[in-house]
């Protein structure tokens, strides 16, 4: 087998492999704290850390984040948490 048949075959088989603890969120609102908000309640949700993407702000804030599962038992746990709404 030369070099190129042996690349494609191990990509093909490490690529999805790579990409199954992460999941795109999405949230919109009017400001960019909001947004943050909504993702970390969704990331709080599913246990998940968060890392922002992306955010467009235009009339209202579009953000965009991955979550991500933390495999290893043995660390602690760094998931962002959602900051308290003191709002009533």
């Amino acid at each position: 087998m030369n070099f190129y048949k042996k690349l494609t075959l191990l990509t093909t088989f490490f690529m999805p492999l790579a990409n199954v603890h992460a999941e795109s969120i999405t949230a919109s609102a009017l400001t960019l704290n909001e947004a943050e908000n909504i993702i970390a309640m969704q990331a709080h949700a599913k246990n998940s850390e968060y890392k922002i993407t992306g955010a467009h702000y235009g009339n209202h804030v579009h953000m965009s984040a991955t979550l991500t599962t933390n495999l290893s038992t043995n660390e602690p746990e760094t998931t962002k948490t959602p900051p308290s709404d003191t709002k009533h």
